[in-house]
């Protein structure tokens, strides 16, 4: 993929203090979830993109800058 959702978002857990675990278990998702995530294989269904903004703290707008279309 040619965005840097993966690194973004591992780089806002670590601002976060928080684990993939912790993203996970608040997501209602698989750890190896947050981990295809992390790593850039898959990104957030639609429907859980306000909840993941909402945790970490910033914008749905935000969010979206590093998503693909």
């Amino acid at each position: 993929m040619p965005n840097n959702f993966g690194k973004w978002l591992q780089m806002q857990l670590l601002e976060k203090d928080s684990w993939q675990n912790d993203c996970a278990e608040h997501m209602g998702v698989s750890p190896a979830t947050v981990s295809d995530w992390c790593c850039n294989r898959t990104q957030p269904a639609a429907h859980r993109k306000d909840r993941l903004a909402t945790y970490l703290g910033v914008t749905r707008k935000t969010l979206d800058k590093y998503l693909e279309d």
